[in-house]
């Protein structure tokens, strides 16, 4: 096989003398590229509760997204975080070497083809995860790459993932029922956006006698690694708690990483952030996960951030629950942006020199509500920088208009929320269904909540920095439409271009788990256009060419233009008794963070 005797710095480091504009390709040297992806789910459940909920039984969606078009299979492994610590070890667990080309020799270790724009869901069972869960690491490579004629010309593969976990019993591929009380879910986090650190494996190739992971330099696509990584919110209020996953998935050579988080209140609940502030320091493992309840650490009636700090790389989520109304919310951990992280850490890098006045921050919400069926929002911002940073909203109206909303100036490091019913009031009788921009001199990250109390619906999502543009994609790995009588699983998905000035062309296609075209797209793509800071919206209920009870995968592939796509899916079920309500972001090639600078 091509890959053994390969070290795993070959595979991991950071791309010096590969393609410098895809964190996805690395080599040991200029002649000798290893193309791979990786994504990342920090937990996945298999039999676990959370906060007196569950147990909770987790499901994942891969697909191998043929951005390119070159027709060519992958081939995934899974590593659970068994797997993950025998590689990072180098050791089997009896005293034998166990590198990586071993765990992908190995039969013990799931493994998947995947032809171009299949899928494939795995439970947690399937993929015999120990109870009660552990991370899991899906890494891609073509199939032909096992090959040692293989052509090393191709860019690396692309992969995207999701997770949907129900409670209090497995689903069957991802479907849920009135047999289940409540439903939630995520998206992988893609390798680009993973928080590495200064003593990763990622980060030890030098460029220039400088380390690409300790904030003084620079990765490939312009930004600033440097282990640090954000939660735009924890709350422990109104019979909600807060459980945070913390799980070192990076295949360091080392027996723990040290992680500290820290737990910082809201600026609008604390007048001395200082005096609101825990502090938690937690060693972990290889594939290890450490479970933080914030209520052990800042008691009731709290709300604020998270900051995770690691010299490894670190992926994390925050299960927020309720268990009074079955309601539970997954956000996934977001990275540091442009290195502006730490006192020490210089801000006069290249990629920091576009954050001015006049091309400011911007994350998209890509979908809002307010009073639309029963549905409301509310967003909750972390400020990054090490100074105050004033963060503003403007609304996207369905007919193209710019509403001016609220604003929040944000204490360093510090956390607001804003929840829309008290703002302006932006819609007519049937409410208002739009998207959002946020804009500030300094980077930040957003949470964006979904709920609807009246059925006991709730649902998250982190707003994105990043949109597709010609030559990436954009990708939903698993949506379904229910049955013609509206019941069962039922997915959306709203776009928005994010450019100010540009439109943009792409062309949209639904597949099945075998990567066919079906539905709408059989003959041909759907082929539209969005112009600058417009969205649109695909109800998958209102897609008669699409079957009854089907699950399916969406491929956006912008194709003219120089706008720039992002989105997010909703999949919701009312059967369920509790909350069966799910929001997934659509998954972009390059990451949804990791873009140079600011916007025009």
């Amino acid at each position: 096989m091509r890959l053994v005797g390969i070290s795993l710095a070959v595979l991991i480091l950071l791309l010096a003398g590969s393609d410098a504009t895809s964190p996805r390709s690395t080599s040991a040297e200029p002649d000798d590229p290893v193309l791979f992806d990786a994504i990342y789910f920090p937990w996945v459940p298999h039999g676990h509760q959370i906060n007196e909920t569950g147990p909770w039984h987790g499901s994942i969606t891969v697909q191998n997204i043929d951005v390119d078009h070159r027709a060519m299979s992958v081939r995934v492994w899974l590593f659970d975080g068994r797997t993950l610590q025998r590689i990072a070890l180098d050791n089997d667990g009896d005293g034998e070497p166990y590198s990586l080309s071993d765990a992908i020799t190995d039969p013990s270790v799931p493994h998947v083809d995947l032809s171009p724009n299949a899928s494939v869901t795995l439970s947690a069972a399937m993929l015999d995860l120990p109870e009660p869960g552990s991370p899991v690491v899906a890494m891609a490579l073509y199939k032909d790459a096992l090959d040692s004629d293989f052509d090393t010309s191709p860019p690396a593969p692309v992969i995207a993932g999701s997770l949907k976990q129900a409670s209090p019993q497995p689903m069957s591929g991802a479907s849920t029922s009135s047999a289940h009380v409540s439903v939630d879910g995520y998206a992988a986090i893609p390798l680009p956006d993973i928080a590495w650190g200064s003593q990763s494996d990622f980060c030890h190739q030098l460029q220039g006698g400088v380390s690409a992971c300790d904030g003084s330099g620079l990765s490939g696509s312009g930004t600033g690694f440097d282990g640090h990584s954000f939660l735009p919110i924890v709350q422990t209020n109104s019979g909600w708690n807060t459980e945070i996953y913390l799980s070192n998935v990076d295949l360091t050579n080392v027996s723990a990483a040290q992680v500290d988080i820290i737990l910082s209140e809201s600026d609008q609940l604390s007048t001395t952030a200082e005096d609101h502030r825990a502090t938690e320091t937690v060693n972990i493992p290889p594939g290890g996960t450490a479970v933080i309840d914030a209520r052990t650490l800042v008691g009731e009636e709290w709300v604020g951030s998270a900051q995770i700090i690691s010299t490894v790389g670190i992926a994390a989520v925050a299960m927020r629950s309720k268990p009074e109304d079955d309601m539970l919310m997954i956000n996934m951990s977001a990275p540091s942006l442009h290195a502006t992280t730490g006192d020490e850490i210089p801000v006069d890098l290249p990629a920091q020199e576009s954050a001015s006045s006049s091309q400011p921050f911007e994350q998209y919400a890509p979908l809002v509500f307010q009073d639309y069926n029963g549905w409301n929002t509310g967003f909750s911002f972390v400020n990054l920088a090490d100074q105050s940073n004033r963060v503003s909203v403007t609304f996207i109206t369905p007919d193209g208009r710019l509403i001016a909303g609220d604003a929040r100036t944000i204490s360093a490091h510090g956390q607001e929320f804003i929840y829309i019913p008290a703002s302006d009031d932006l819609h007519g009788s049937d409410g208002f269904a739009g998207a959002a921009i946020f804009r500030a001199d300094q980077p930040f990250h957003v949470a964006v909540d979904q709920v609807k109390y009246s059925t006991g619906e709730a649902m998250s999502y982190l707003a994105t920095a990043a949109g597709a543009s010609v030559g990436e994609s954009l990708s939903v790995p698993l949506i379904q439409k229910g049955w013609n009588d509206g019941t069962g699983d039922t997915s959306g998905f709203q776009l928005i271009n994010i450019d100010t000035r540009n439109s943009v062309t792409f062309d949209l296609h639904f597949y099945d788990s075998a990567g066919s075209l079906i539905g709408p797209s059989r003959y041909g793509p759907i082929r539209a256009t969005i112009g600058p800071r417009q969205f649109a919206t695909w109800y998958t209920m209102g897609i008669s060419e699409l079957s009854q009870n089907q699950r399916a995968s969406v491929v956006l592939t912008p194709v003219d233009g120089d706008g720039a796509i992002a989105g997010v899916s909703n999949t919701v079920n009312y059967a369920v008794s509790g909350d069966g309500s799910v929001t997934i972001n659509m998954a972009s090639s390059s990451g949804h963070y990791r873009l140079t600078g600011g916007v025009e």
